[in-house]
């Protein structure tokens, strides 16, 4: 049995910005905390991450890194945002009746060393 090929195409830079309160998880969680990267703790690195994500036709969740202050410390982190979401599923709607499906949200990753 063959199976057509689906083209995929993503393009995170299109589909309308909502808050991220507008997001309703149906299933999986959020990664509430993530893996410090070792080289960003040897070297002492931190800062806020600020993350761009869009609901898939799926409903997973796609996240890259937009930004990062201090800017100097972002090669750090990279790639870091992606892990966010990932094993969520959303549910097909937000939280105000709209449809989820392409919607793009922001959020923030604060990388703060360990006291101590």
């Amino acid at each position: 049995m063959l199976i057509d090929a689906v083209p995929l195409s993503v393009n995170l830079t299109t589909g309308p910005l909502v808050d991220m309160m507008q997001i309703d998880i149906q299933s999986g969680k959020v990664r509430g905390s993530m893996n410090y990267p070792a080289r960003a703790m040897r070297e002492k690195r931190q800062g806020v991450q600020t993350a761009e994500c869009q609901v898939q036709l799926d409903r997973s969740v796609i996240c890259r890194g937009e930004s990062f202050e201090p800017p100097e410390n972002a090669s750090y982190f990279a790639g870091e945002a992606e892990n966010l979401f990932r094993g969520a599923i959303i549910k097909e709607q937000l939280k105000d009746g709209r449809s989820a499906l392409g919607v793009r949200f922001q959020t923030k990753l604060r990388w703060a060393l360990p006291a101590g």
